[in-house]
């Protein structure tokens, strides 16, 4: 359910600038800002987390994603959809670290390849059906329907969360270690620390997993734009993303089985190449099918990627500092989520559209090199551990 609502702002947010008469780079702004409150949201949601467990946590995520929506139902200006963007950002920053701390304190290193691909994958499901509904719901009725829409599922989700998931356990020994002094001391302190002992995994890892960020949401933001560019109305726009997603869906199985059989990369590797080659190749579309294809391929080479960098976080984060570790790790996720259409702004603003297709493409092909030659494999097996 709340998938259904994320894959539904991917798509509305930019459309909905678009309608209210932003530019392309005002749109990849205001779309950017979405990213901005993951960034803002990612390292209090990991002490947060801490102290109350993921799964108060995640309501506090569905609690503040539903109340933005209803809000938002009232937008009537670029500036209210990007305070929009930046405060439904921070409710998925809270969802997504509570419910990544939680997996990775319940599966093994061997299982969690396929646990967190089939993840991806019912992720991806819900956006299937999210951009098709989106598009036709902003057609028939507006855009302040769909975020009703939006408000009334992810209030629906809190209710069903709240009675169906026991009650998790906040860390006690992260907790307690805060007792005696001041916690925003001593949450800089360990911060720093944190940082300094894992800098070479941040560095390389890191950056990789950064870049496939900056890559994907390039491809979510650039398709509704190109789109727009060529002129397809939303309803069409929706049918092509959702399209790219069916078989993006499709990919999940093949992604852990690749994950949990040969090792991590060998479904980033891929997920990086052909990412980049769909963004060398989608300028060159002037139609529906034409975009669509090309948008397949992208789909192709993001499913391939379906719970890769959730799988390498809970990899490499320590078993006693995953919740601050994780944080971490979405917030450079998150790094490349906002500077991805920001970069994409600046890039339309100074030269054209196309621009911003080949600065992505480049980004995600270093990342691939980033990932092929400095990053370590990550997998163990049961016997190894």
């Amino acid at each position: 359910m709340m998938s259904y609502c994320q894959s539904s702002l991917l798509l509305v947010i930019p459309l909905y600038a678009l309608d209210l008469g932003a530019s392309p780079g005002l749109t990849a702004l205001i779309f950017s800002l979405r990213g901005l409150g993951n960034m803002v949201a990612d390292l209090p949601a990991g002490y947060i987390t801490i102290r109350l467990g993921p799964k108060i946590t995640m309501l506090l995520g569905l609690a503040l994603m539903s109340a933005a929506a209803s809000v938002g139902m009232l937008i009537n200006s670029s500036l209210h959809l990007g305070l929009f963007s930046f405060v439904a950002g921070s409710a998925m920053a809270l969802w997504l670290l509570a419910r990544l701390t939680l997996i990775g304190d319940n599966i093994p290193n061997d299982h969690r390849g396929k646990a967190l691909s089939s993840l991806g994958g019912i992720q991806r499901m819900a956006g299937l059906f999210g951009p098709v509904s989106t598009g036709f719901i902003a057609l028939a009725y507006g855009f302040s329907t769909v975020l009703m829409v939006i408000a009334i599922i992810s209030g629906c989700a809190l209710i069903l969360l709240f009675f169906t998931l026991e009650k998790t356990k906040p860390n006690k020994q992260a907790a307690n270690a805060n007792t005696n002094n001041e916690p925003s001391s001593t949450d800089l302190k360990k911060l720093k620390l944190l940082l300094l002992d894992h800098q070479g995994i941040f560095k390389t890892a890191g950056l990789a997993v950064l870049l496939l960020t900056v890559v994907r949401s390039a491809r979510l933001l650039l398709i509704p734009l190109w789109g727009a560019h060529i002129a397809l109305d939303p309803s069409a726009i929706g049918l092509v993303v959702s399209f790219a997603g069916l078989i993006d869906t499709c990919m999940f199985p093949l992604a852990g089985y690749l994950m949990d059989r040969f090792g991590r990369k060998y479904a980033a590797v891929p997920c990086l190449l052909l990412l980049s080659c769909s963004l060398l190749l989608m300028p060159l579309s002037q139609t529906a099918l034409q975009l669509s294809l090309i948008a397949v391929l992208a789909g192709l080479g993001n499913g391939l990627g379906s719970g890769v960098t959730m799988t390498l976080g809970t990899d490499l984060a320590p078993p006693t500092e995953r919740a601050p570790f994780l944080s971490v790790w979405r917030l450079l996720n998150d790094t490349g989520s906002f500077s991805g259409p920001v970069l994409i702004g600046l890039i339309t603003a100074a030269t054209t559209l196309a621009g911003a297709f080949v600065t992505s493409a480049l980004l995600g092909l270093t990342g691939l090199y980033v990932m092929t030659f400095l990053v370590k494999e990550t997998l163990q097996r049961s016997n190894e551990s």
